[in-house]
């Protein structure tokens, strides 16, 4: 994370390394030249069997501002559901829902489809 000299102050550090501080700016701080970029990486994941994993923000998109967000090597397996992006409370529990009444239409038993997701934004 880059430290702007006034962070270095507050935290009383007095060999401040050029590479690891950032100019103090008066400009607004939301341009993209005066942010660091902010990343979501959701990487790996797995559900297996009836779970339910919800690896995103429900609600209010929270990541709206992310400048890059990777969704990448993430696995569902059987009846399971994975959430990997932010949704809508409404459009959530629809899924979870639809989900709930195709695992009791089955009997409760497992899949073993498995499947691959991937997603990448720059």
């Amino acid at each position: 994370m880059p430290l702007t000299y006034g962070d270095l102050k507050a935290l009383n550090y007095k060999d401040a390394v050029d590479d690891t501080v950032v100019e103090d700016s008066d400009s607004n701080p939301d341009t993209l030249e005066n942010r660091a970029m902010m990343e979501r990486i959701i990487l790996r994941n797995t559900s297996r069997h009836q779970a339910l994993q919800i690896n995103a923000a429900v609600g209010e998109d929270i990541w709206e501002k992310i400048d890059r967000i990777v969704i990448k090597d993430n696995v569902a397996e059987g009846q399971s559901v994975q959430i990997n992006h932010a949704n809508n409370l409404e459009t959530t529990l629809k899924l979870l829902d639809f989900h709930t009444t195709m695992v009791a239409a089955s009997g409760g038993g497992t899949s073993t489809t498995r499947r691959h997701d991937s997603f990448n934004t720059p």
